[in-house]
């Protein structure tokens, strides 16, 4: 498998990432934030293959900030996407939004 560009796990997250977790919302009933952050994190990761250049980790702690990350998507070594998950409400808060 070719190398995944950063625009493509971008494109994957923004476009298709959301269709799938509705689907899995419907198909499986998920009914806690932490089933969607595991639904996300299974995505993800079958998205991306068996690579070692992309790594997702969940519940990131970054000590910058002092707050976990629900997703975290790095290439090599280096962040390059953070993801909070929500489930149910349209806005984040300030507290998320620090913490990404």
């Amino acid at each position: 498998m070719s190398e995944r560009t950063l625009q493509a796990v971008e494109g994957f997250i923004r476009n298709k990432l959301p269709y799938l977790l509705y689907r899995d919302l419907i198909n499986h009933h998920l009914i806690k934030e932490a089933d969607v952050e595991c639904c996300a994190y299974m995505h993800i990761r079958t998205f991306l293959g068996s690579t070692k250049i992309w790594t997702v980790l969940a519940r990131k702690h970054v000590s910058k900030t002092g707050y976990f990350i629900d997703l975290l998507v790095f290439k090599g070594e280096t962040p390059k996407i953070s993801i909070e998950l929500k489930y149910g409400p349209t806005k984040i808060s300030e507290k998320d939004q620090a913490s990404l």
